[in-house]
């Protein structure tokens, strides 16, 4: 097999292992028609999903760019050059992570009290560590004093 591809797959895998703690709306990534059902949205914070989706789209298309450059050009003749290699896929790697994670906490800080109260519930069910915000109280939502 081709060093290269071995090693491509073995960082893809670390990388799940990496972001499987934190308990991920997954903005960026999955259908944002799951999120506004599961969570109910309003039209204010579909608008805001949405802004958010096309930030991480754009951001991550910037540090995949960044990534198959990597991939491509890096020398990878010697274990030092893949040693190199991996720690400049880890920074990369880590900045996809984090802007996962904005952009979760961007969409998160939108929910209100119910809202937030049901991620938590389906952090608590799938044993994963919940992103902490502060939920919004909206001019019509009803609370209870």
């Amino acid at each position: 097999m081709n060093l290269k591809f071995i090693i491509a797959i073995c960082l893809v895998f670390a990388s799940f292992i990496a972001t499987g703690q934190t308990c991920a709306l997954g903005v960026g990534t999955s259908n944002p028609d799951t999120v506004i059902e599961v969570f109910q949205l309003n039209n204010q914070q579909i608008e805001k999903l949405k802004a958010v989706k096309v930030a991480y789209v754009d951001g991550s298309q910037s540090i995949e760019q960044k990534i198959e450059k990597l991939l491509k050009e890096h020398p990878q003749s010697s274990p030092a050059d893949l040693t190199l290699m991996a720690e400049k896929y880890n920074v990369l790697k880590e900045e996809m992570i984090a802007l996962s994670l904005k952009s979760d906490e961007e969409v998160l800080t939108t929910f209100n009290q119910k809202q937030y109260e049901r991620y938590l519930l389906l952090c608590k069910e799938t044993y994963q560590r919940p992103i902490i915000v502060t939920p919004t109280v909206y001019n019509d939502s009803i609370v209870k004093e």
